[in-house]
């Protein structure tokens, strides 16, 4: 069973056709490496996976309108969906072969669905805990 990324969207661009030097928000072609974007992906194995997304900035928006947050973000020089997809399968293949639970580990470079969620048992555990500390 291979963990793979099955799919890549982006919610802000059609990340297959997209182009920068076709920008609408940018007619004059003034800032085409000036990028921000989300990349939404399915990682998972056969078929079935999780919901990760990273952001994807480039060297020139953050010269321009640094600060921004340091954390689970991949940052390039230009777009390239080809070396964008290559680095974020670096990124997997070595999250396979982390000691801990893949999930897990890919969390720690892609924001996750699940980051930071408390089964509801546990949840009512902590709560119950919670409210007789407070007697």
């Amino acid at each position: 069973m291979e963990v793979e990324i099955i799919e890549m969207s982006s919610p802000d661009i059609d990340i297959y056709t997209f182009n920068p030097y076709d920008d609408p928000d940018d007619p004059d072609n003034r800032y085409p490496n000036r990028l921000h974007i989300t990349i939404e992906m399915v990682i998972g194995a056969e078929g079935k996976g999780l919901d990760y997304w990273i952001d994807i900035y480039t060297t020139e928006y953050l010269a321009r309108f640094s600060p921004c947050p340091y954390d689970k973000i991949l940052v390039i020089n230009e777009w390239n969906l080809e070396l964008i997809t290559n680095e974020l399968n670096k990124i997997v293949k070595m999250c396979i072969d982390a000691p801990e639970d893949t999930y897990k580990a890919l969390s720690r470079y892609f924001h996750w669905e699940y980051e930071n969620y408390i089964p509801y048992e546990e949840a009512l555990k902590m709560a119950k805990a919670k409210s007789l500390l407070l007697q």
